[in-house]
């Protein structure tokens, strides 16, 4: 990956059509100061995703950034951002999003204008404790952000997130997530479930467009607790290594993108796939091209249907209804595996979970939302388990003996917290 370090606003790339590339400074600007410099960065590494991850942290290393927790002619003056930032800070506004970056409010081509629209926005609402969203920015705005410390999330989609936006989407999240950022994927609508799906799985923010009266509250209280925090994933959904070979030879394979969640040593994901043709159906995923090495269990989210998967088995997602949504649990060796609060889009978000403790037996720490009284907690055994409150109160269990998925009801104790103990008999 080749791309500039520094001066990214007036930074140009070129390929020769021979395909050598080139990093430097745009031809507009026709005159440099003395004492001028301007770096470029140069990264090598094994797979797509692992070259991302690597050039974004150099890059975030450069500028003193680091990623926040999950959660035309313009006006340059400061005084001007000073008294924007006032007057927002006054309403309660608690993030800016500045759009039209591509082209409407683009500042005027040179060394300084650039860096003092951005900085001196950004400066003004970090005095007043505001966040700033960057909205269809170009590539040197990703790069840029990491400058400016209260930028936290971006909105890699163009308006209205719909179908025809979800590469786009995707491809754009990684790059984001490079550099540091959380990407947003604009609204849509509460009862469009697979919008809400890839949106929720972003592990930025997520918001709906609704007409008045129009909400789906029965499809947002999948993303959301009770009391409205977002229950996301650690890291972003993102293409699978394999995409990029494949999209780089135009082969419209199926896209498959996934999230995750870590728990110490324990790893869940969350893998979304969907047909780029109309004759594909269903896909089949290795384990292996998800990073994964152990026995999992396959959670259909939209159908509630799952199964054990062995190590070098492979994933199969069906397009039924245009996408597939599944969460991946990794079997220990007493064959148990934790599948969450599956009410929850993500299920094992560490907003629900504050720990779980794999050593045999599963030990888990369920966080409770004010007016969440009693939370059912599922999971895979491959013969009934026994249960145990450590904590908190266990109202009720259940087993399946044919789909071998545990139920437990729990509720908390004082601390808002429940501790729930699943063993194998």
């Amino acid at each position: 990956m080749l791309s500039p370090a520094d001066n990214f606003l007036v930074s140009r790339m070129n390929e020769s059509p021979e395909g050598t590339a080139a990093s430097g400074i745009d031809r507009a600007i026709q005159t440099l100061p003395a004492g001028f410099s301007h770096s470029t960065l140069l990264v090598f590494d094994r797979g797509m995703n692992q070259a991302f991850s690597d050039w974004g942290s150099a890059l975030l290393a450069l500028g003193g950034k680091r990623r926040p927790a999950n959660d035309a002619n313009v006006v340059l003056d400061p005084v001007f951002w000073k008294s924007t930032s006032q007057y927002l800070a006054d309403a309660g506004v608690v993030t800016y999003q500045r759009d039209w970056l591509d082209h409407n409010t683009a500042a005027e081509l040179n060394l300084t204008n650039p860096r003092s629209f951005l900085g001196n926005m950004s400066e003004a609402m970090l005095s007043k404790g505001i966040t700033v969203q960057h909205c269809m920015p170009l590539p040197s705005h990703y790069m840029a952000s990491r400058q400016y410390s209260n930028v936290p999330t971006i909105r890699t989609s163009l308006d209205r997130f719909d179908r025809e936006k979800w590469d786009s989407f995707l491809y754009d999240s990684r790059l984001a997530t490079a550099v540091g950022l959380w990407p947003w994927t604009d609204v849509f609508f509460s009862n469009e479930l697979p919008n809400l799906i890839l949106s929720t799985l972003s592990a930025g923010p997520v918001g709906v467009g609704d007409a008045w009266g129009e909400t789906n509250a029965h499809n947002l209280a999948a993303a959301v607790r009770t009391d409205g925090l977002i229950v996301k994933a650690d890291s972003p959904l993102l293409p699978i290594n394999s995409m990029y070979a494949s999209d780089a030879l135009n082969e419209r394979a199926p896209m498959v993108a996934m999230s995750e969640n870590a728990f110490g040593n324990q790893r869940a994901s969350c893998v979304f796939a969907y047909p780029r043709s109309a004759s594909q159906e269903s896909v089949a995923v290795p384990l292996s091209s998800l990073e994964m090495t152990e026995p999992v269990f396959a959670y259909d989210w939209v159908t509630h249907n799952g199964g054990v998967i062995p190590d070098r088995g492979s994933l199969r997602m069906n397009f039924t209804d245009g996408s597939d949504y599944q969460t991946l649990s990794p079997v220990n060796r007493q064959g148990l595996a934790l599948l969450g609060d599956t009410e929850k889009i993500v299920s094992l978000g560490k907003q629900r979970f504050a720990a779980i403790d794999d050593h045999g037996t599963l030990r888990v720490t369920i966080k409770f939302a004010r007016g969440e009284d009693t939370l059912t907690i599922s999971g895979y055994a491959s013969h009934r388990p026994k249960f145990k409150a450590l904590q908190g109160k266990l109202n009720d269990t259940s087993y399946d003996p044919q789909t071998k998925i545990f139920r437990a009801q729990t509720a908390p104790a004082g601390s808002g917290e429940a501790i729930l103990q699943v063993i194998r008999r």
